[in-house]
């Protein structure tokens, strides 16, 4: 029989209307300042602005100049916003490439060199960024409990993946009524990764 150990440090907090009570966990996490990191949709539609509003204040900032299959320019621009806005914490609200950029993001923030330095290894993941809480509004990646982040280093033409504990979010807050809005489209293709990950997890003997 094979043996594993298995950590999973993020509390999973799932249920409808669960959104309204980020205010409440932003005063458990004893925090000031935060940025929030969203698809651009979410600002489209109002639902940024909803999780700014719940925030009391504490969201001093909004970024989503995040694209499908996030890149190192992104995570870099975001990184850039969250040491410009001084912020001790964020909130990623989106699928699973805003996740990708927060985790990356909110790590790189609180050094003095840029993602292409990690991605490529020659600087170790060694410490915790910002903390951050993900809020997902797809139901695929599962990326609000996983440490691995994906991203596409256009210059070098490379798109891989690079993990770390300290990636973990802090709080994974699961809104099912922010999946309603989705595309058909998006909700088919998210089913379909579901199934992938779980078949991958089924035949793959590496992990």
């Amino acid at each position: 029989m094979e043996n594993f150990f298995y950590k999973q440090p993020v509390p999973i907090d799932f249920g409808v209307g669960k959104i309204k009570k980020i205010s409440e966990i932003l005063k458990q996490m004893n925090v000031e300042r935060g940025i929030l990191i969203s698809a651009p949709s979410m600002v489209r539609s109002g639902i940024a602005q909803e999780i700014m509003d719940s925030s009391e204040g504490k969201i001093v900032a909004v970024f989503s100049d995040i694209q499908p299959n996030p890149t190192v320019k992104n995570t870099d621009d975001c990184a850039e916003a969250i040491r410009e806005k001084q912020c001790d914490f964020a909130i990623a609200l989106g699928g699973g490439s805003v996740m990708d950029c927060a985790k990356v993001a909110c790590f790189v923030a609180k050094t003095p060199y840029g993602t292409a330095d990690y991605f490529s290894k020659k600087r170790p993941v060694d410490e915790p960024g910002i903390p951050f809480i993900a809020i997902p509004t797809t139901s695929g990646t599962a990326s609000e409990v996983t440490t691995v982040s994906v991203l596409t280093d256009t210059e070098n033409d490379v798109k891989a993946p690079i993990a770390s504990d300290y990636f973990y979010p802090v709080y994974a807050l699961i809104d099912p009524e922010l999946t309603v809005t989705c595309p058909p489209s998006v909700t088919a293709i998210s089913g379909i990764d579901v199934l992938a990950h779980s078949l991958e997890a089924y035949y793959g003997k590496k992990h």
